[in-house]
């Protein structure tokens, strides 16, 4: 996997988001994720895709916020987010023996390798939502045993900063 940082773009959507009047997020409540101690090599090619959906809206009407930038990251670095475009489900074969796949366990799906980032920038669309998925590689403190520990997810809105939970379970 690859991973990369745009401070730049960071800084950029971080001052237009702070124009945003009475803006609130709305994030999922803690999302349980299939996982076993199998799944929990760093690096190892299992893991667990999660999607999730972010919402911005305006908390004195209710209405959705359109163009809201935001940035989502989890706390620990065994879990990336991913945009939506880059996620491809593939069947192996013979012909794709050289490829880089990922093993989604949760769906029980292969997926391309993919380009993940410390922090993912994004923008909320028409309906107020920004679509992304996690790539859980690893929970904390599992070590290969199974006490694993929660994973936080934060998603920023200028000023603003909220978290939701991954649960291993």
């Amino acid at each position: 996997m690859k991973r990369s940082l745009s401070i730049p773009a960071i800084l950029l959507s971080s001052a237009c988001v702070e124009e945003v009047q009475d803006a609130e997020l709305l994030l999922p409540g803690p999302i349980d994720v299939p996982w076993d101690a199998a799944y929990d090599g760093e690096g190892d090619g299992l893991g667990a895709l999660v999607p999730v959906d972010v919402m911005a809206y305006n908390g004195t009407t209710g209405q959705p916020l359109t163009d809201v930038e935001l940035q989502v990251w989890a706390e620990v670095g065994s879990a990336w987010p991913v945009p939506v475009d880059q996620v491809v489900v593939v069947e192996p074969d013979d012909e794709c023996t050289e490829c880089e796949l990922l093993w989604d366990a949760g769906r029980d799906e292969f997926l391309h390798e993919i380009s993940v980032v410390d922090i993912l920038p994004l923008s909320t669309d028409a309906d107020g939502l920004a679509r992304l998925y996690l790539y859980v590689d690893a929970f904390p403190g599992g070590d290969g045993g199974a006490d694993f520990g929660d994973l936080a997810v934060l998603v920023s809105m200028g000023t603003t900063e909220e978290t939701f939970l991954l649960l291993p379970r």
